[in-house]
């Protein structure tokens, strides 16, 4: 993948993907991860990812996906960004990662779900989301 693939242009992968793997990461159990979830439509995608983008190779963030084109089919046309958290258990770090998403543009509603919830496909419920804001 190259800086140039946008999101809403990708037909052939369902995920773009930017990390700065931490170190903690690996240390880290597998359940304790989660993400804050930014859901956008074809026109607002391919600014919103190239925001995160640039923040986690900045090292403002640490890692995150943005669906495609090819997963929207699926999804009537909505996009999602994931920008993951390694210890959903530690607050402040994810409510920086929210301010960093803030301070991006971001300004609409935010969920962060765990992934130990997707995990066990927890979708459309009250429990799906550990913090909504």
């Amino acid at each position: 993948m190259s800086d140039a693939d946008q999101p809403s242009t990708v037909r052939y992968e369902p995920w773009l993907y930017a990390s700065v793997v931490p170190s903690n990461w690996s240390a880290l159990p597998v359940n304790l991860a989660g993400k804050w979830c930014i859901f956008a439509d074809a026109k607002a995608i391919d600014c919103a990812w190239g925001r995160v983008r640039a923040a986690v190779r900045s090292g403002r963030l640490q890692c995150a996906k943005s669906s495609t084109a090819f997963g929207a089919l699926f999804h009537r046309g909505e996009y999602v960004i994931c920008v993951y958290c390694p210890d959903s258990h530690d607050r402040d770090a994810v409510m920086r990662a929210r301010e960093i998403l803030r301070d991006l543009g971001v300004s609409e509603e935010l969920g962060y779900k765990t992934d130990q919830a997707t995990r066990d496909s927890i979708y459309g419920t009250a429990d799906e989301w550990l913090y909504r804001n």
